[in-house]
């Protein structure tokens, strides 16, 4: 029940007391050897670190749930928690090493079956190549990701690939084709109704030096 508080909390915004939520989860879960729910909250506890800035703590708590996932031999979980520790080196600007989780967890996700994480993890591995210069691998794998999100009908992961796809040519100074896909991208995201990520692609777009048009 305290993880699920916390898993309640996050969404809100509430990221001190999830965090505590998780700490209290952990220390009851270690205390009965319930190690699925140990490497689960784990998981859970290193995405908060992760959003509230604690980017040593994140990979600190996500090296431990993929130890955790890795002895119960839960590949889909071990996935998860790669991808999200890839997230955070991404974060710190330790791109060889996020570049390694992310294809690591692609390959798990694929083993158990999972098209979506693999899809996610694919993007990830995209954004990452980009960030390290290799423009030709990050839009294979970018081009990829997307249309593997377009099969399996997720919208917003589709509009989220089309804004890499901008910063990818934003990158190569490709300005105008940058413009084309943050304008694909805003109109998902006004298809699904997603209106954070509406004002996050109308800024983008009047960055490059345009502005939407309706």
């Amino acid at each position: 029940m305290l993880c699920n508080l916390g898993n309640a909390y996050r969404p809100l915004g509430r990221l001190e007391e999830a965090t505590e939520c998780y700490v209290q989860a952990l220390a009851l879960f270690r205390e009965v050897g319930y190690s699925h729910g140990e490497a689960k909250v784990l998981g859970n506890l290193a995405s908060t670190y992760h959003e509230t800035g604690r980017l040593t703590d994140a990979v600190a708590a996500n090296e431990a749930a993929i130890a955790s996932f890795s002895n119960l031999g839960d590949h889909h979980g071990e996935a998860l928690s790669l991808a999200n520790l890839g997230r955070v080196y991404l974060s710190s600007s330790r791109y060889a090493e996020a570049a390694g989780c992310q294809q690591r967890a692609a390959e798990l996700f694929a083993h158990v079956g999972d098209r979506h994480g693999k899809a996610r993890a694919t993007g990830n591995l995209g954004v990452i190549e980009c960030r390290l210069g290799h423009f030709g691998l990050a839009l294979r794998l970018l081009t990829e990701a997307k249309g593997d999100f377009a099969a399996l009908g997720d919208r917003h992961e589709e509009a989220r690939t089309f804004v890499e796809l901008a910063e990818l040519s934003s990158a190569q100074g490709e300005t105008a084709e940058a413009r084309r896909y943050l304008e694909r991208a805003l109109a998902i995201f006004r298809e699904i109704g997603d209106q954070h990520s509406q004002r996050e692609v109308t800024a983008l777009l009047q960055a490059e030096g345009t502005t939407a048009t309706d």
